[in-house]
């Protein structure tokens, strides 16, 4: 009878064992890009976001509390879009609009394809709007992406004399309230050992910020928006 009682645990110990791994083997082959990490082309992927607006909804190093190292200012709500392109010089402007203190500030990023064969990367430096405390290049390494909604970036950066590193995970306009589940299990398994990790974006807090985005919208796609740095 013993034997018995422990053979049927056993048994349904394994079983439930063989199900979850059916269930994770479902989810891989879902999003199987996921667990390749394979660097992916960020440029191409900046291309093919002309003309959306992104959110940055996830990261390892901020908050909508963040405050800059010399406690300056507060932001929350970062979001940004694409406006000019270069292809021949492989340049690209970024303008982001995030709430500074409670106050609506956007700021004007140049982005160089700093790719090679082997990493594609691109390097962002602040061209207008700069912060109170100047923030030098950072490095942008695209680690996923799932071709529209959202990306993944591990980026290399410079906090005072402190060189950082950290991810950074965007969703457009359309998703940012509905990630998308590869996108929310690729932020997931690259912060699952780190201990600090955020929420940057909360609906009910951004409206501002969304309210901003839908006014830009008549100065057409290749217009930047006017700097407002009071």
């Amino acid at each position: 009878m013993g034997f018995l009682l422990v053979t049927s645990v056993f048994g349904a110990l394994f079983l439930l064992s063989i199900k979850h791994m059916a269930h994770a083997a479902s989810e891989d082959d879902e999003c199987p890009e996921v667990k390749t990490w394979n660097s992916q082309n960020a440029w191409q992927s900046l291309m093919n976001s002309s003309g959306r607006v992104y959110y940055l909804v996830n990261s390892s190093y901020t908050s909508d509390t963040y405050t800059d190292p010399h406690g300056v200012e507060k932001y929350h709500c970062t979001s940004g879009k694409k406006y000019f392109t270069s292809e021949e010089s492989d340049k690209n402007v970024w303008v982001t609009a995030g709430l500074y203190n409670g106050t609506i500030k956007n700021f004007t990023y140049k982005i160089t394809n700093v790719s090679s064969q082997e990493t594609p990367k691109l390097n962002v430096t602040v061209e207008d709007g700069a912060p109170s405390v100047p923030v030098p290049g950072s490095e942008y390494e695209l680690i996923y992406s799932d071709g529209a909604s959202c990306q993944l970036f591990k980026v290399r950066m410079q906090f005072g004399t402190f060189p950082y590193s950290g991810f950074e995970l965007w969703a457009s306009d359309d998703t940012k309230d509905n990630i998308e589940p590869c996108c929310l299990k690729a932020i997931s398994i690259k912060l699952e050992h780190i201990k600090f990790k955020y929420t940057t974006y909360e609906k009910d807090n951004c409206t501002e910020i969304e309210k901003f985005w839908e006014s830009q919208k008549e100065n057409g796609e290749d217009e930047k928006p006017t700097q407002n740095r009071d």
